[in-house]
């Protein structure tokens, strides 16, 4: 392990394992910190996991607001080099399926079929998607 792993694995024990940290994502992004090229990618993604760690111990409880805070300006950012690496955002389920739901009410009005298609859709997409771990991630609440 390393310095960031283990001053990130202190910080979880303090909080527990809650989502508003998103303790998934950040590990991801520190297990995969040394396949990021070229090396100014490299520093800057080192400097927002130790604003992030920084940020995160100094705070005294992090509730929703602040989590929204933290994906904003440290996870986010953090995403768009990673993407260039082989991560994917995974998407909160409950933000895809009000999606598809919204779908197929106006698929529902406009052809007359009552058929939840793609609500039906989205939800074995996720399923699919959740359960390959091997594919690296990051996300809101992740």
């Amino acid at each position: 392990m390393n310095k960031l792993e283990d001053r990130f694995l202190k910080l979880v024990k303090q909080y527990g394992y809650n989502k508003n940290i998103h303790p998934n994502s950040v590990l991801n992004f520190i297990k995969n910190l040394d396949n990021i090229h070229p090396y100014a990618s490299y520093i800057r993604c080192r400097n927002l996991i130790e604003g992030y760690l920084s940020y995160l111990e100094t705070c005294k409880n992090i509730n929703h607001a602040e989590s929204i805070f933290i994906y904003k300006n440290y996870i986010l950012p953090l995403g768009e080099y990673y993407k260039k690496i082989g991560f994917y955002k995974l998407i909160p389920f409950k933000s895809l399926f009000i999606v598809a739901i919204m779908l197929d009410i106006v698929i529902s009005l406009i052809l007359f079929l009552p058929i939840p298609a793609m609500s039906s859709v989205v939800f074995m997409y996720y399923l699919l998607k959740r359960k390959n771990t091997s594919l690296p991630r990051f996300g809101a609440f992740y």
